[in-house]
Order: C-alpha cells, then sequence, then structure tokens
C-alpha cells in the first residue's frame, strides 16, 4: 500500500509540475520529434504491424485498407517529453502501437488478418502479405484500435 500512495503522489507531482507550466511553443520546441523521425523509432521497433504500416507510408504506394488511419504512436504524440512519457507508460506498449482504423465495420479492417481453417493466421493476406513484400515479417498479435 505505501509503494502505491508514493507512485500516486508522484504521478500528481508530475501532474501539478505540467499544469503549472506554460504551453509549449511548437515551433522552437527541440523535444519534438518529427513525424519522420518518430516514423524511423517505430520502424525500428522490429516485426510489429505498426512497423509494416510506418514502412507502407514511406516507401511506394501500397495500400493496406483505406481504412487504416496510422499508429497510436503517431497519432497520439505531443509536444512535451514528460507528457508523452506519461502517455506511453498509461497507454502501455502494445497500446502504442496499435494500428488505427476508421470502423470496425469495414471489410478492410477485417482483411488486415485472416485466417485459415485451422484457425492459424494466412501470412498471404492482410498486413502479413504486406510484411512479406517489404521483405519483412510479423510475429505475435498485434492491436487494432478502431475509431
Amino acid at each position: 500500500m505505501r509503494g502505491l500512495n508514493c507512485w500516486k503522489t508522484g504521478i500528481e507531482h508530475d501532474i501539478s509540475r505540467l499544469q503549472a507550466s506554460p504551453e509549449p511553443d511548437l515551433a522552437n520546441n527541440l523535444d519534438c520529434l518529427s513525424t519522420k523521425e518518430l516514423m524511423k523509432l517505430i520502424q525500428g521497433r522490429g516485426r510489429t504491424a505498426a512497423a509494416v504500416v510506418c514502412s507502407l507510408a514511406q516507401g511506394p504506394p501500397m495500400n493496406i485498407t483505406e481504412d487504416v488511419v496510422g499508429v497510436v504512436a503517431l497519432l497520439g504524440t505531443v509536444c512535451s517529453v514528460q507528457l508523452s512519457r506519461i502517455l506511453s507508460e498509461y497507454l502501455g506498449e502494445d497500446q502504442m502501437f496499435a494500428v488505427v482504423c476508421k470502423s470496425y465495420y469495414s471489410a478492410d479492417v477485417h482483411a488486415l488478418e485472416q485466417h485459415g481453417h485451422n484457425g492459424e493466421v494466412d501470412s498471404r493476406f492482410g498486413l502479413h502479405a504486406k510484411a512479406t513484400a517489404l521483405g519483412k515479417s510479423l510475429s505475435g498479435r498485434f492491436l487494432v484500435v478502431c475509431l
């Protein structure tokens, strides 16, 4: 219980400090990463769906689906290192690298990953096929957030 109280006090202190600081000047804030820099960092995450989506966005047009908006880490960036760290800790790594789509009901979202009759992922389709075309592969599961 004591550890939780210390953690809570630390978070309250961080929130107070952020609220007391003036609005950051976005044009002169050197702590901000450009979208290109952030995309390179995500691409360095290896065999993740987020890395594949960023690679597809930077390369020649290879439409995954029209419904894919981006990656949480790119869409939820803020120009404050401290606030970015707090948000990423709150969301967790899995959530930060989730693929964001416009709608759950779109056939495009369901096409991101397809399964065979045995229930295993069929790597010939969806995001797995796009990764293979880029010379990459996906390992493990990936989250999709639908708006």
